[in-house]
C-alpha cells in the first residue's frame, strides 16, 4: 500500500486510525499492513513505533525502527510531529535552534538566486534541533536511521558532549562557530560594518526602533562606549568591542531567535560573503554548501 498526497489531511488521519484499529470480529486475525509514503501528513499522524526507515545499499537492505533507535522516545515523537519532512529526505541539517534552522533555510533561498541547486533538489531539509543538549541527540538518532547529517552548533555554551561524540563517531558532520560564539555573535563579529548596520535595521524591523535603541544604548554605556543615540553607528564606531557588545545584545534579547527572522539574515549575509572569505562565518557557510553538494 502507498499513502500519498491525494487525500485531504483529515481523510489521511481517519484512514490511518482505521488501519490501526484492532479488529473485533471473533476469530479474525489482525492484519499486517506495510505502507510507504512521501506525505509529511502521514508521518505526522503516526507514532514513532509505526515508522521504519528502509534502505538498500550495495545489495544489502536494512530496516531501522524510528522508535527503537531513539535514545529518548519523546525526541523521536516530537520530531515526527514537528518536522516530518526530515524523515522524507536523504540529508538533514540539524540546527541547534530556530535561528540556525532559519539561517540554513534563508541561505537555501540565497543560493537559488545564484542558480545553485536548492535543498529540495539535493534532498536536504533544515530542522530545529531543540537546543544545545537536544540537537546532538537528534543528529545521533538520524544517523542511526541512515540519514546524512550536518549539525550546526553555537559555541557560547557547551552542548551535550557525550551525545555529540556519539553523533560524530557515527558519521555526523559537526560545525561549531569558534571563539565561544552564538550565531548572532559570529555574525556581528564577521560581517562588514555595513552588514552590522543592516543587521541592526533588521532587528528594528522585527522588534521596533525604541526597544532596539534602548537595549543597545544600555549595553554600550555599560561597556564604557558612547551610545548609539549619542554617537550613531557610523564607520568610525567599528571595533571588536562594539561588535561584541552588539552581538551579545542580539543574542540575549533574542532579536533573531525565530525561523522567519533567521531566514531574513541571509539577505544580509549573502551579498557580503565575497568580502569576508577568510572569516569563520564565511568558512562555516562554505562548509554547509559543500556538504549539501556532496563534498
Amino acid at each position: 500500500m502507498m499513502i500519498e498526497h491525494g487525500l485531504e489531511p483529515h481523510r489521511v488521519a481517519r484512514l490511518l486510525k482505521y488501519l490501526k484499529t484492532p479488529k473485533t470480529n471473533e476469530g479474525a486475525g489482525q492484519p499486517q499492513i506495510f505502507a510507504t509514503t512521501h506525505s509529511p501528513v502521514v508521518i505526522r499522524e503516526l507514532t514513532a513505533a509505526d515508522i521504519f526507515a528502509v534502505r538498500a545499499k550495495g545489495g544489502t537492505t536494512t530496516v531501522a525502527s524510528v522508535a527503537a533507535t531513539a535514545k529518548d522516545p519523546n525526541t523521536a515523537q516530537r520530531h515526527l510531529r514537528g518536522t516530518p519532512e526530515a524523515f522524507l529526505v536523504r540529508k538533514v541539517i540539524v540546527g541547534e535552534g530556530r535561528t540556525e534552522q532559519g539561517l540554513a533555510r534563508g541561505l537555501d533561498d540565497w543560493w537559488q538566486t545564484l542558480e545553485q541547486d536548492s535543498f529540495a533538489l539535493q534532498s536536504v531539509v533544515a530542522i530545529d534541533g531543540g537546543g544545545k543538549d537536544n540537537a546532538p541527540l537528534v543528529a545521533e538518532h538520524l544517523r542511526d536511521l541512515g540519514y546524512d547529517v550536518f549539525l550546526l552548533l553555537d559555541s557560547d555554551e557547551p552542548p551535550n558532549q557525550d551525545a555529540l561524540k556519539r553523533a560524530k563517531d557515527k558519521g555526523a558532520v559537526v560545525h561549531q562557530w569558534p571563539d565561544e560564539c552564538s550565531t548572532e555573535e559570529r555574525l556581528f563579529l564577521d560581517l562588514p560594518w555595513e552588514g552590522v548596520r543592516a543587521m541592526i535595521k533588521l532587528a528594528i524591523d522585527f522588534n521596533g526602533q525604541i526597544s532596539v535603541m534602548a537595549v543597545m544604548d544600555n549595553a554600550l554605556s555599560a561597556a564604557g562606549q558612547p551610545t548609539a543615540t549619542d554617537a550613531k553607528l557610523g564607520g568610525d564606531r567599528d571595533s571588536e568591542q562594539v561588535r561584541r557588545v552588539l552581538g551579545k545584545v542580539a543574542k540575549d534579547k533574542s532579536w533573531f531567535k525565530d525561523i522567519t527572522r533567521g531566514e531574513r539574515l541571509s539577505t544580509v549575509i549573502g551579498p557580503n560573503l565575497t568580502a569576508i572569505p577568510k572569516t569563520p562565518l564565511a568558512k562555516g557557510i562554505v562548509a554547509i554548501r559543500s556538504w549539501v553538494d556532496g563534498g
